[in-house]
């Protein structure tokens, strides 16, 4: 989402601080709140070039939400931080995402909604793997690259002897979609992805 202010921005200020004196829920005072505000403008303005994205985060009745609003001293807004640490995480995941998670849990939706659903290359999970002589053996990834012009994944098995085996895994339409979605997680870890011809196994 881009840094530049809307012009709505100081009204929502005005708003939330009226709610925050207003607004009631059964007829008592409504009750201390996280609030994270997002827009989607394009659907607005559907012929404009360019149309900012925000989100915004704001302490309903929480004068140290977020980080620094409503501190004296960079010691109070680090305390602060500390005892609003999960909002604040979410609110930064908000800056490094352009759309909204449409899943529940960490799974991208062509994966949770697929009708046949992939077995994910998850490094440290455990796949019958075939060896040197092609029978099936299990073994547990512990390594693997994607070789994006050939539809296919290079993965490291370790087998219960001891022994590693490198195994090529044909990519289906799905799990390519996946994969360039978030290569760097593809594997179910955080590992970098080089974008050149020279992508390798770390």
């Amino acid at each position: 989402m881009k840094n530049r202010e809307p012009d709505w921005a100081a009204s929502l200020d005005q708003e939330l601080a009226a709610a925050e004196n207003e607004l009631t829920i059964d007829g008592q005072p409504a009750p201390k709140a996280y609030l994270f505000i997002t827009n989607r403008a394009f659907m607005q303005a559907l012929d404009a070039p360019d149309c900012a994205e925000l989100g915004i985060a704001h302490g309903f009745k929480i004068r140290e939400f977020p980080q620094g609003r409503g501190c004296a001293s960079i010691l109070e807004a680090v305390k602060a931080r500390e005892r609003h640490l999960e909002a604040h995480w979410l609110f930064n995941a908000m800056g490094t995402r352009t759309e909204i998670p449409s899943t529940f849990d960490d799974r991208p939706p062509e994966e949770a909604f697929s009708a046949k659903q992939p077995i994910p290359l998850r490094i440290g999970d455990t796949h019958l793997v075939p060896d040197e002589a092609g029978r099936e053996v299990p073994g547990v990834l512990y390594e693997g690259v994607v070789i994006e012009n050939e539809r296919k994944a290079c993965c490291c098995y370790q087998l219960g002897d001891g022994r590693s085996i490198i195994v090529t895994v044909p990519l289906t339409d799905a799990e390519m979609v996946i994969y360039r979605r978030s290569p760097d997680t593809f594997f179910g870890v955080k590992k970098h992805v080089s974008k050149g011809l020279g992508s390798r196994l770390n």
